[in-house]
């Protein structure tokens, strides 16, 4: 209703007055100000209300009749820009909406192996129709039939349930809880319930679980069986809540900590002190200190951003967040670029050796959920920070999809462009390693968001931890990157995938080279290479409809 509010008295704005020419273009454009802070803070929500462009485009054109000598070519550039800008929204707005349908449940099919063949396997996976899946670290979760299963590594509990065996089989999850979103970190998982309620298992080490309290005693407990991770508004000064609870509809799970945004667009982060984006507090010496953060907490440097996305799956330490107006941040680790910037440089000190301090807002800090600095302070970007769309691309142009990897990140704008950046050890990133910069590792990498020039209209991206796989428009999939290790490879067996369909029959797809590999890159492939169809089931170079899923060494499709 809040939003709903500040439109309408937007439209109320009433243009007519005595005062003069100067005086009412200073109003108008304030007015017209209001309007780009709204549009600003929630992006294509405004599209809740129906044809709000249309309506704006009256109103303005109403001020205009009402006061032509006010109408400068300045208030003309300005709403021509908020126009535009709420027209694009509107197809961001068609984006979401697809991504948020239910999905029909589909095939599960597999390409790539884990350390241990006997957890995953090219081909069909399971019999099951699946709806939504999740790839974790050496082990994946997905929804079918109402139902969440697990299968692959059990250690650290991560595959919620008393069975250890690494086949399919069903999550512990208490009785009459339906999991509508689900994700899978590297040793621990969450899975979202219709009403909005968190539940999760696995390790709960740094408090990237939501639980513990900082009871040290728990540190290295693992969860085996689903539990409820409540999240309020406010605690009291022993940590009880007195306040409304708050419901989730989206959560990614990283290796060692977690982000979540509430039904309220809200963002909130936990685990580990280096990853969560929560900036360092200040000791009672007056040094800045990281701490671990061992519940859900509001991330109050994008605080009031209707946030739509965030992701930091894959067990991976690097965060993307994506908002409705579809401008990106990122924070996390940032060695290899994979933040898509540079990193803020602080002096940064371990916790004194105190039990407990008090911060200045007055909440009792104990000393031993501190962490030691081990790494370099170039490592790090500790804070979020917009990327995208300003700086690195040029202005205007609009995020619709973001995807974080182990050690890369991939951008998809409104105009299906894809942008990457991070590491480039294998050519996953489009470019010719050798003609990137290194970082102290010697490793090569990309920092910037770079445009990948040999594709166009992109539908989907999926992240290896040294592979891509791109999706088009026309049906058609790519694939680029570490082609070495058998199992793993993004071209497959002897140059081919057969895909074993239940209801179509053997769908057999080969790659061919879109571009030439030099001879000092045998074992990788730099530019993209297109999947063809071999066989007459489906129509020549085109997919049946399909969704890509990536894990860090796996990549599912779903058929």
């Amino acid at each position: 209703m809040f939003l709903i509010d500040k439109i309408q008295e937007l439209m109320e704005y009433d243009s007519a007055g005595e005062e003069n020419r100067y005086e009412a273009q200073v109003r108008h454009i304030e007015w017209l100000n209001k309007w780009h802070v709204l549009v600003y803070e929630y992006g294509s929500l405004i599209w809740e209300i129906e044809d709000i462009n249309v309506k704006i485009l009256q109103k303005c054109k109403s001020i205009r009749n009402n006061c032509k000598n006010a109408w400068s070519k300045e208030v003309a550039k300005k709403f021509g820009a908020l126009i535009k800008i709420v027209k694009t929204l509107g197809k961001l707005k068609e984006f979401f909406d697809e991504k948020d349908a239910e999905s029909l449940p589909k095939n599960l099919y597999s390409l790539g192996v884990l350390n241990d063949p006997t957890y995953f396997y090219n081909g069909l996976v399971t019999s099951k129709k699946v709806t939504k899946i999740s790839c974790g670290g050496m082990f994946t979760i997905f929804i079918s039939e109402n139902k969440l299963f697990s299968m692959g590594d059990p250690a650290f509990g991560r595959l919620g349930r008393d069975d250890t065996s690494p086949g399919v089989a069903e999550v512990n999850l208490q009785a009459n809880i339906i999991p509508k979103y689900i994700s899978a970190g590297y040793s621990h998982a969450f899975a979202i319930n219709t009403i909005g309620e968190i539940y999760g298992w696995g390790c709960t080490d740094n408090g990237r679980l939501g639980i513990c309290e900082r009871d040290v005693s728990e540190w290295h407990r693992s969860m085996t069986r689903p539990i409820k991770i409540p999240v309020f508004e406010i605690y009291d000064s022993f940590r009880i809540p007195v306040g409304r609870e708050i419901f989730f509809k989206t959560i990614s799970a990283g290796s060692v900590h977690s982000s979540a945004i509430s039904v309220d667009n809200t963002l909130y982060t936990w685990g580990s002190a280096c990853y969560t984006g929560h900036p360092p507090i200040t000791s009672p010496t007056g040094q800045q200190c990281l701490i671990h953060v061992w519940r859900p907490t509001i991330l109050k440097e994008l605080k009031g951003i209707q946030m739509r996305h965030v992701d930091c799956q894959q067990g991976g330490y690097h965060n993307l967040a994506i908002s409705y107006r579809g401008i990106v941040w990122s924070w996390g680790h940032n060695r290899v670029g994979q933040c898509g910037r540079c990193n803020l440089h602080r002096e940064i000190y371990d916790l004194p050796s105190l039990e407990c301090f008090q911060t200045s807002g007055g909440d009792a800090v104990d000393a031993r959920s501190g962490i030691s600095w081990n790494y370099a302070e170039e490592d790090f970007a500790l804070i979020p920070e917009y990327i995208l769309p300003v700086g690195v691309v040029p202005i205007g142009r609009i995020i619709k999809h973001i995807e974080a990897g182990w050690g890369h990140s991939a951008f998809i704008d409104i105009n299906g462009n894809l942008l990457l950046c991070g590491r480039n050890c294998s050519g996953q990133l489009g470019v010719n390693p050798l003609e990137c910069p290194k970082n102290n590792r010697q490793h090569p990498y990309l920092m910037s968001p770079t445009l990948i020039q040999n594709l166009s209209n992109v539908q989907d991206v999926c992240l290896k931890s040294d592979a891509t796989f791109v999706l088009d428009g026309r049906g058609i999939l790519y694939s680029f990157g570490n082609n070495a290790r058998p199992g793993y490879m993004s071209g497959g067996e002897n140059n081919q995938l057969v895909l074993n369909l239940l209801d179509s029959g053997d769908l057999h797809l080969r790659y061919t080279p879109l571009g030439r590999i030099t001879e000092e890159m045998t074992d990788y492939r730099i530019l993209p290479c297109a999947w063809q169809t071999v066989n007459d089931t489906f129509e020549v170079n085109r997919l049946p409809k399909l969704n890509l899923f990536g894990g860090v060494s796996i990549m599912y499709i779903l058929v």
